[in-house]
């Protein structure tokens, strides 16, 4: 956002006490995951009390705890002559809700002053604190000062006139509404509050509990956390005295006046120390045991006489009964006020704690012990809520240049691969710095380390997820025994081109035992992001509030992207916070986006280009175009096929069962593990080389000895410790694969509307082989080749920065034609007699193809379609049907087929010949998604499509 402050700061005027906070704009993100580390020098909060003294002419000269010992000291030396302290001065902002120019505040005896005034000098003397403390030019900075929810606009005129006689600018000024703030704040950080509203729209209670008094502020607000101020009951309500000023005050009244004010005389600082010690204590006070002090000498004799202390050596004993009698009044308010606003609001809600009170262990035990049914949620980090609720209330977006990105604090995306599998992730403000992880491996004394771990899974006898990755594989091959253990590869390719997809389907391990896939999906998925959170945790990153991507390819169908988002649901992913992203979209954006050079690259990439995804399974292709707003434009559809990594090692395996002989290296791969994996990540390595060369491994030593025990009639000279596989034989491994690739690639560009494109940007992790980018060039002449130094992240890395910004894909085409069957009148020119049904006395034709889309449209992501409809019964199903014709006219016509069907509840209190159905089809994004409106009520319902049959 062009013109913004550099620097955010925040003023918090509270009853008891006053906070300020700044923090640098571009490291908001690290506020919202409490990255402490990365903050250092770049934010800082503070709390002092609410106590301002004044000098002889008025001028603010002190604040805080600052100005309380500078009038102790004034007075012990009898200089206090013309200055005024103010203490607890600003209570008028709570007990007032109507804000005027000529209120008044009072000191300590009672003199008056104009409170407009001293709020202007107040904000002036914090404003020149937090300038020095920023070190920044006051036109660096924009402030935010927070009023308490009670007060009308009024207040907010009251505010910015004070702030700006302070100095402040109103174009760098904004007065803020704490109980909004400090909702907006919890909804981004705590877990607890996103949980309970993650699959619902609720009504919060926000209770910001401030010293004498506490306000009350009803929000509905949604999943999405938009919200919408209701009218509260009990806004404003006596909470009696602070805590801190009830320990104050009941100190006070123990000790003996003579001792008291020959104290105050002579070292007023020991009976000051003494109120800290007191109302640090009473913070963590539990309701059971009672609070020790050590006071100085004078101060214990003082107490001798007091009936509600016990005095133990020179110690003074204030009994656990005598302090909780404190917090009855203001604990009995809070639960009125909860109970009558729950009465009020009977729809669900939440209850969201806040303020000062919370400071005290006491306050939170008895209200959640009373509250345990409920939704009543305790921040666990409360104190600078407000304060960190003004400064992200400042929150601004990165600069795109594609309007609208989310507002996602940090996105994280799993690549779910055939043979690897790995994840990434970025922060809102620097959503191109995507951060990776490093895995490590050995086999055999050879080490590995890898920005992606193998995509194994093993499972204890109990059939539990025992380790997932590397450390799956050296688990299972380093076991004395694997009876029972199960370890699954390469399982990805069970949902590639498979119609009969279902949450029944099964994949099997690799001695050939069949398991049902889904919670091995599942199983992966939790375990990656349980690894991801836990490396951020250990980074002082919070998880709170991440939006996830995962990719699967671009050719997949409907009923494979299901499997897959039901797998990441099941494996404890929210289905709202999820997006299955398309591979080769998003790899170009990760190519365009990750250098300051990015100009050059799209120059380098053209107007038009071609991605091909090269993984361990599939070949996956998408033909694109980059717009003027540097946005995507994809104008075919995606289309590839079986043509990955994994042939070539099937092709090798074929080769050393040849070589040794079948027998020999079945018996080999069986019992010795170990050797074979070793043996098979040394050929994944070696198989990305330039292969104009033989290449030679290391016989293993099992191998060998088999091997020349089985042939022991040869000579010594040709029992070779070594596995010499010659250039012509490897290539000839990649030829099938690469040869159907490049066949394909041929007919795209005889396509009218591709011939044009002259560039293949070539990613995936099979991509990094030099053989196959030799073919490319060889085969497809005047064809410009492009490979990203990072092929093999390609993928993941441009499905983090797409999960920022999903609109920098503006358009897809549509592989199938879809619609509904739907009645027409019958007309006997138009419709076959076969079709012919009588419907409530009418002729009509039944099962006609409503088509909404065409097969090969080019759609913008944005694209929907709405269809009305009346319902017959209690329930209503509607069956979507698809197509690869552009004019179907029956769902019964040859290739036409049933998608899926739509159900949903109609309503049971009004007729159903009044009721009307609005349901928009959204065709324009990575997944079918559909909505149902009732026309009556406006409610709006997202609907799932089951692809299973």
């Amino acid at each position: 956002m062009a013109g913004e402050s550099p620097f955010v700061a925040a003023l918090e005027i509270g009853t008891c006490e006053i906070g300020y906070a700044w923090v640098q704009r571009s490291f908001m993100w690290a506020l919202a995951v409490h990255d402490m580390d990365i903050l250092k020098n770049k934010y800082s909060a503070y709390k002092e009390p609410a106590s301002v003294l004044l000098d002889p002419i008025g001028n603010c000269h002190s604040f805080g705890q600052a100005a309380e010992e500078n009038y102790v000291k004034l007075k012990t030396k009898k200089q206090n002559n013309g200055w005024t302290l103010l203490k607890s001065w600003t209570k008028f902002l709570r007990s007032r809700t109507e804000l005027a120019q000529d209120m008044t505040v009072s000191d300590e005896n009672g003199g008056e002053y104009p409170a407009i005034t001293h709020i202007s000098l107040l904000i002036k003397y914090i404003k020149e604190k937090l300038q020095k403390l920023i070190n920044a030019p006051e036109k660096d900075i924009h402030y935010v000062i927070t009023i308490p929810g009670v007060h009308t606009d009024t207040a907010k005129i009251v505010f910015t006139e004070a702030a700006t006689q302070a100095g402040m600018e109103t174009e760098r000024l904004t007065i803020a509404m704490e109980q909004e703030i400090v909702f907006q704040w919890y909804w981004t950080v705590d877990e607890q509050l996103k949980k309970v509203m993650e699959n619902q729209e609720n009504t919060v209670i926000i209770i910001d509990t401030e010293g004498e008094h506490a306000d009350i502020r009803v929000i509905e607000a949604s999943k999405t956390g938009q919200l919408k101020t209701r009218n509260a009951k009990c806004s404003n309500f006596f909470t009696k005295n602070c805590i801190g000023q009830q320990c104050e005050e009941f100190l006070k009244l123990q000790i003996n006046e003579n001792v008291f004010e020959q104290i105050l005389e002579t070292n007023q600082s020991d009976y000051n120390a003494l109120i800290q010690n007191f109302q640090t204590k009473i913070k963590v006070f539990n309701g059971t045991t009672g609070i020790q002090l050590r006071p100085s000498i004078d101060l214990l004799e003082g107490f001798r006489n007091s009936p509600s202390i016990r005095i133990v050596a020179d110690k003074i004993i204030i009994d656990a009964s005598i302090i909780a009698s404190w917090f009855q009044e203001p604990l009995e308010s809070i639960s009125d006020c909860i109970e009558e606003n729950m009465q009020h609001f009977k729809e669900s809600h939440i209850i969201l704690l806040t303020g000062a009170l919370l400071k005290y262990q006491y306050v939170k035990t008895i209200l959640c012990r009373k509250y345990q049914n409920s939704k009543l949620i305790i921040p666990s980090m409360s104190g600078f809520d407000v304060l960190n609720g003004a400064l992200m209330s400042e929150k601004s977006t990165p600069n795109n240049d594609v309007s609208e990105p989310t507002n996602n604090l940090i996105v994280a995306a799993f690549d779910f691969g055939t043979t690897y599998s790995g994840y990434a992730y970025s922060f809102w403000h620097e959503p191109c710095k995507v951060h990776t992880h490093n895995w490590y491996t050995s086999f055999l004394n050879e080490s590995l380390i890898s920005l992606k771990t193998s995509t194994c899974v093993l499972l204890a006898p109990d059939g539990k997820l025992d380790s997932f990755g590397f450390e799956a594989e050296r688990n299972f091959l380093t076991k004395t025994s694997t009876e029972g253990w199960r370890l699954f590869t390469r399982f990805k390719m069970a949902l590639h081109d498979k119609k009969t997809l279902t949450r029944e389907t099964k994949i099997t391990d690799i001695r050939g035992d069949e398991y049902l896939a889904m919670p091995i999906f599942s199983m992966s998925i939790r375990y990656l992001n349980e690894h991801l959170l836990e490396q951020m945790e250990l980074k002082g990153i919070s998880g709170l509030g991440v939006q996830y991507v995962i990719t699967v390819p671009a050719i997949w169908d409907n009923n494979a992207k299901q499997f897959m988002r039901e797998a990441a649901i099941e494996a404890g992913i929210n289905g709202n916070r999820l997006k299955l992203v398309l591979e080769p979209e998003v790899a170009p954006i990760w190519y365009m986006s990750a250098s300051q050079e990015s100009s050059a690259r799209i120059e380098q990439l053209g107007s038009k280009y071609m991605v091909v995804d090269l993984g361990g399974g599939t070949a996956d292709i998408s033909v694109q175009e980059i717009l003027p707003n540097k946005t995507i434009r994809v104008f075919y559809k995606a289309t590839g096929g079986p043509w990955g990594g994994t042939i070539v090692d099937a092709n090798f395996i074929d080769f050393l069962e040849n070589t040794f002989g079948k027998e020999i290296f079945s018996k080999f791969r069986q019992t010795h593990l170990l050797e074979f994996f070793g043996l098979m990540q040394n050929f994944e390595v070696k198989k990305r080389l330039e292969m104009n060369a033989p290449i030679i491994f290391q016989r293993p030593q099992a191998l060998l000895d088999a091997s020349r025990s089985k042939f022991s009639f040869l000579k010594k000279k040709e029992q070779t410790d070594k596995i010499i596989i010659p250039a012509s034989d490897l290539q000839s491994w990649f030829d099938v694969p690469t040869t159907k690739l490049i066949s394909h690639i041929k007919g795209l560009l005889e396509q009218p509307n591709i011939c044009n494109v002259k560039t293949i940007l070539l990613v995936g992790g099979f991509a990094e082989c030099k053989y196959i980018q030799k073919r490319i060039k060889t085969d497809i002449p005047g064809m410009r080749l492009v490979v990203p130094e990072e092929a093999g992240l390609a993928v993941l890395k441009g499905a983090v920065i797409f999960g920022h910004n999903p609109k920098l894909v503006a358009s897809r085409v549509v592989a199938y034609t879809y619609g509904i069957s739907v009645y027409q009148n019958f007309n006997s020119r138009v419709h076959a007699k076969k079709k012919k049904v009588l419907v409530n006395g009418e002729w009509k034709a039944g099962g006609v193809f409503r088509v909404f889309v065409k097969a090969n449209d080019e759609i913008p992501v944005d694209h929907k379609v709405t269809h009305k409809t009346c319902p017959l019964y209690s329930t209503s199903g509607i069956p979507i049907y698809r197509s690869l014709t552009n004019e179907p006219k029956y769902t019964t016509d040859k290739g036409c087929e049933l998608l899926g069907v739509l159900t949903f509840k109609n309503r049971d209190d009004i007729p159903l010949e009044d009721q009307e159905h609005e349901i928009t089809f959204m065709f324009g994004e990575t997944e079918l998604r559909v909505k149902v409106k009732d026309a009556t009520t406006g409610s709006e319902e997202q609907l799932l499509l089951n692809y299973f049959h």
